[in-house]
């Protein structure tokens, strides 16, 4: 989380925070007045008290798929995906 607008000198910095946190299915939030903090802050106490985990196995296959997609049927909900790499008990198998 960040705390203001990013400088010039923060802008690769933010670039890689939010990308990375996209690709891992994490969050990166920009709040602009430490006056937001308690907001924000309240917000990712909620999600984290409201989280899932559905596990979903699909059959041998020699080819694994390139891509999983994670969605809701539900409007207004947020979906993160990030797929578990297997144990190698699991590859064994």
């Amino acid at each position: 989380m960040v705390i203001g607008r990013p400088r010039n000198n923060d802008e690769d910095r933010s670039i890689v925070l939010s990308k990375g946190t996209d690709d891992t299915g994490g969050r990166y939030d920009t709040v602009l007045a430490s006056s937001a903090l308690a907001g924000r802050l309240k917000q990712v106490a909620t999600d984290l008290t409201h989280q899932f985990l559905v596990t979903y196995a699909r059959p041998q296959s020699l080819i694994p798929p390139e891509k999983i997609t994670v969605a809701s049927a539900k409007q207004g909900l947020t979906v993160r995906g990030t797929p578990m790499k297997q144990s190698r008990e699991q590859d064994r198998r």
